[in-house]
Order: C-alpha cells, then structure tokens, then sequence
C-alpha cells in the first residue's frame, strides 16, 4: 500500500470489517445487498467508480435509505485495503460493530452524497 492508504483510517477499518464478514465487495453485490433484508450502514465508491456505476448506486441508496459515500481512494487502493488482488470500486458495510466505527471515519474522510427527490422522479446529488 502507499502512503495514502496507509494513513487511513476508513481503509484500515474496512479491512477489519472485511476479516470479520461485515463487507460485502463490489458493485453489483453491493446492489444486491441494498435490495436484501439485511440493509447495510453505508456503500463506499472509489474516487474512480464509473459514471454509470455511480449512478445506479447512488439512486439505490436513495430508494432504500442508504448513505452513499465518494471515497478519495482509488478502486486499487480500496482493493488492497480489503485484502484484494482486483481493483474493489464500490463495497457494502452491513451489520454492527465494526461498520459503526468504519461509518464515522467515511464521513470524516469522504464526501457523503446527499440525494434528494423533488417527488417527480428527478434525482439531484449534492455534494
């Protein structure tokens, strides 16, 4: 990991949820688990998520109430901290414990978007 990575705290956290199971990897598994029973905390997309990718992600978390979160590392990055190989653009943080401590340092360290709905369909996210 560079130096980037090895000051952060998120990073470091996620790979703690990881060893523990309360990470779920991945865009479409991300998806998946907003659309299960078991809702995670918060999704975390890489500073270099596509554009479409963002999107659906964050009109997810808008339907079902999940913060959405932009990370300032590379899918790289968040992939190494996770113990992964494969660049990792988008991870799912569900149960308690750990995903507490891992939500507090997104939003010291991310930009949390904030999606609102004007009740036509038409969603805005701001920063």
């Amino acid at each position: 990991m560079d130096n980037l990575s090895n000051n952060s705290k998120m990073l470091s956290l996620a790979g703690l949820c990881r060893r523990a199971g309360g990470i779920v990897p991945g865009a479409d598994a991300s998806v998946r688990e907003m659309r299960g029973a078991r809702k995670p905390r918060l999704v975390v997309l890489s500073r270099d998520v596509s554009d479409r990718t963002a999107k659906q992600i964050k009109d997810k978390g808008l339907f079902y109430g999940v913060s959405v979160f932009v990370s300032p590392y590379s899918a790289d990055e968040t992939g190494r901290a996770l113990g992964s190989r494969s660049p990792i653009s988008a991870f799912a943080a569900t149960g308690k414990g750990p995903a507490v401590s891992l939500e507090k340092a997104a939003r010291s360290e991310c930009v949390l978007w904030e999606l609102k709905s004007d009740g036509s369909g038409n969603i805005s996210a701001e920063k």
